[in-house]
């Protein structure tokens, strides 16, 4: 045996070679050579008793797998792996055999998860239109200027709603002027993450002030929120 022949003998000792069943395919790997070689030539059998051994690829010096794509799902294929330098062939590799098997169907992807909901603007109530309200009769008559504080339910539509009274001076003379003048009331509604929402527990004051001039009675509400 010639020098380089034996050195090809010696390493295949201590090549190694494994076999991977991929889907419709099978990997074959092994180990470098711890000398210089041209190829490597892989060599198959079935992996029944006494099939002989037929070269089917070779492949350059510095790859270590090679994928047999010419198998039938359910065969059990033997591989093995010797190196080549000119017209020198090495020994082969311990043999490893592996079945081609049926792929693994891959898992659905999970669904994406919903979007985030778009932030919008976030806003408390303001008012848009306040008429001023009714002076009362009797209060007229008597001269009498006062407020009442009230309490009432901005809806979603801006309207007012749920109007009551929380204190009021003179207490009843101004109270239900005051509640008629809310009830026509009209806000901007307030806005959560830029829907319109009910707003409860607005508060708000009318005030009734009352000022003769020259004879003529004139009624100037003012009003606060």
């Amino acid at each position: 045996m010639s020098r380089i022949a034996r050195e090809l003998a010696c390493a295949a000792l201590a090549t190694f070679l494994s076999a991977g069943a991929l889907a419709a395919e099978l990997l074959v790997e092994w180990g470098r050579l711890d000398v210089e070689v041209d190829a490597y030539q892989i060599e198959r059998r079935l992996g029944i008793a006494n099939e002989p051994f037929t070269p089917i690829a070779r492949v350059d010096a510095f790859e270590t797998r090679f994928r047999d794509r010419d198998v039938k799902v359910g065969v059990r294929y033997c591989y093995r792996v010797r190196g080549v330098r000119g017209d020198q062939v090495s020994p082969p590799s311990p043999e490893l055999c592996s079945v081609a098997r049926e792929a693994e169907p891959k898992p659905e992807p999970a669904p994406a998860p919903a979007p985030p909901p778009p932030r919008g603007e976030n806003r408390e109530v303001k008012a848009l239109r306040r008429p001023p309200p009714v002076y009362p009769r009797e209060a007229q008559l008597r001269g009498l200027s006062g407020w009442v504080r009230l309490a009432f339910t901005v809806a979603a539509d801006g309207r007012t709603r749920d109007v009551r009274v929380l204190s009021s001076d003179p207490p009843g003379v101004f109270d239900q002027a005051a509640i008629d003048a809310a009830v026509r009331f009209v806000y901007l509604p307030r806005l959560e993450n830029g829907v319109p929402v009910d707003r409860p527990n607005v508060e708000t004051e009318v005030t009734f002030t009352w000022i003769d001039r020259g004879g003529d009675l004139v009624n100037s509400p003012r009003r606060r929120d």
